[in-house]
């Protein structure tokens, strides 16, 4: 049977908590180099394959995927009202300061990207 290292769970624990913080896998192996100073170098790149495969992890990932994507779709839908409200002042305002606001807005954000 192999021998399992005293600082295996503590570090994983660390690991998963780095994780969870938005540290990308070099930032993350190089705070447990600093932090388990008895654990061969190698060992942190699989312990960081394990942790990634682990569920919770995974579970975490998707949630914040979801939370994004989120983000993601309200932002659209703020343009795209935006880009509704200018149009329509546009369209049927008939004061001309009116429509150069609403025009540049519309030139400076939305029409110059369709090319």
């Amino acid at each position: 049977m192999a021998n399992i290292h005293e600082d295996n769970e503590s570090c994983k624990e660390r690991m998963k908590e780095l994780i969870r913080k938005g540290k990308d896998r070099t930032e993350i192996i190089k705070v447990c180099k600093n932090e388990f100073e008895n654990v061969n170098i190698d060992t942190f790149y699989r312990w960081y394959d394990s942790v990634i495969l682990d569920q919770d992890i995974k579970q975490w990932e998707m949630d914040n995927k979801i939370e994004i994507e989120d983000k993601f779709n309200d932002r659209r839908d703020l343009k795209e009202t935006i880009y509704q409200r200018n149009k329509k002042v546009y369209i049927d305002n008939k004061d001309p300061e009116e429509v150069k606001k609403a025009e540049k807005v519309l030139l400076t954000h939305f029409l110059d990207k369709i090319q």
